[in-house]
């Protein structure tokens, strides 16, 4: 439900021609803010406190953003690049890999692929990424939820 709650003003964004605003939870008062790219545009700016395993693969057009509360290093971006969904896997691989995260899970279906990786003790850095083909064979969706963990 939250996520629909989200998904809203998401959508609104796009309508009203704006590009960002903030949600704020009724219930715990925690600000989350929102960005997203405007049809027609070539994409806005990623979030400067990404964490190292969940940069960008060189010419990604961000599409949205999703950033969590203040102070918080989490959210999810979704961006457009030029690439194979096996290159923005192994991408994240490496990245977590250096940055000591685990294989939790992966699949693929179709041509789509997903990685999820994580440590595993309690609330710690953990991403997952989703990749699927977008117009054409040389251009793919990243989908990339990440959370630096407790303490970044």
């Amino acid at each position: 439900m939250k996520t629909a709650c989200l998904m809203l003003p998401l959508l609104l964004l796009t309508a009203c021609g704006s590009a960002e605003t903030s949600v704020t939870d009724p219930e715990t008062g925690t600000k989350t803010s929102i960005s997203a790219a405007l049809p027609g545009s070539s994409g806005i700016s990623a979030p400067a406190d990404l964490p190292d395993f969940a940069a960008l693969m060189p010419g990604a057009s961000v599409q949205s953003a999703i950033r969590g509360g203040e102070g918080e290093t989490r959210g999810l971006v979704s961006y457009q690049v030029k690439a194979s969904p096996a290159a923005v896997i192994e991408h994240y691989r490496k990245l977590g890999t250096a940055a000591g995260l685990k294989v939790l899970a992966e699949a693929t279906t179709g041509d789509g692929r997903m990685l999820a990786m994580g440590r595993e003790t309690g609330n710690d850095a953990a991403m997952q990424v989703t990749v699927t083909p977008y117009e054409g064979e040389d251009m793919v969706m990243v989908a990339l939820v990440y959370d630096a963990g407790a303490g970044q």
